[in-house]
């Protein structure tokens, strides 16, 4: 049961990172069908099998032989980590839901830097409705103290931590408990800190660390507890 969850995982997260691609640049879900980002032949279904296609034909497009980006392998691996390790429960769907919207924002931020509006406010929406739906209580202390830490990122830090960060931070105050909420935001930034450190070891230059990963890292161990 946990290794078809993992596999539909990596089906949802190979998804999300078409969508992350596609969204921002203003493409569509459903056309083009999969292609070579290089040489943009269509893919056959056996070059479209989530992790081992990557390792079949070796990370390259077996029609120009250029490479295939690792974040593909990568997001699929997520999706289904993160499937395989959630509980399916009819309380849970809403924080599965929630990764999953997560994990698709956070390759948006990887592969461009912003908080894509088309995937963020129908999603938050969504996700909305569905809690308040489904007896879902609002941390009020939490947005509280969200707002607060908004307003001193803003007026400090403004240049440091994006605006789709803070919003995305508000949006989350809503469902998380005062501690939770702080437990995600202190794992991401222990998270982001040793990325920092990291490319810094390996001297990768790198002006801006996309901060909704390490925020979605944070999320996925709370909502695991």
């Amino acid at each position: 049961m946990v290794l078809l969850r993992f596999l539909i995982g990596t089906c949802l997260g190979s998804f999300c990172c078409v969508a992350a691609e596609r969204l921002p640049k203003g493409g569509s879900l459903l056309f083009p069908r999969s292609h070579c980002s290089i040489c943009q032949t269509p893919l056959a279904w056996y070059e479209l099998i989530p992790l081992l296609s990557f390792f079949w034909q070796k990370a390259r497009c077996r029609h120009c032989q250029g490479k295939i980006p690792a974040r593909c392998f990568w997001a699929e691996l997520a999706g289904g980590l993160l499937l395989a390790s959630y509980p399916l429960t009819t309380h849970s769907l809403h924080g599965l839901l929630w990764l999953f919207l997560s994990l698709a924002l956070a390759l948006t931020d990887c592969f461009y830097l912003v908080l894509e509006p088309k995937l963020f406010y129908p999603g938050a929406v969504f996700l909305s409705l569905y809690y308040f739906a489904s007896g879902g209580q609002v941390y009020w202390l939490s947005l509280l103290y969200c707002l607060l830490l908004a307003g001193l990122c803003y007026l400090f830090l403004r240049e440091k931590l994006g605006t789709g960060d803070l919003l995305l931070l508000l949006t989350w105050s809503f469902w998380l408990p005062l501690q939770r909420f702080a437990l995600v935001l202190l794992v991401a930034c222990c998270a982001g800190l040793i990325a920092f450190f990291f490319n810094a070891l390996l001297h990768r230059q790198q002006k801006e660390l996309p901060f909704i990963p390490f925020l979605t890292f944070g999320l996925w161990l709370v909502l695991l507890h």
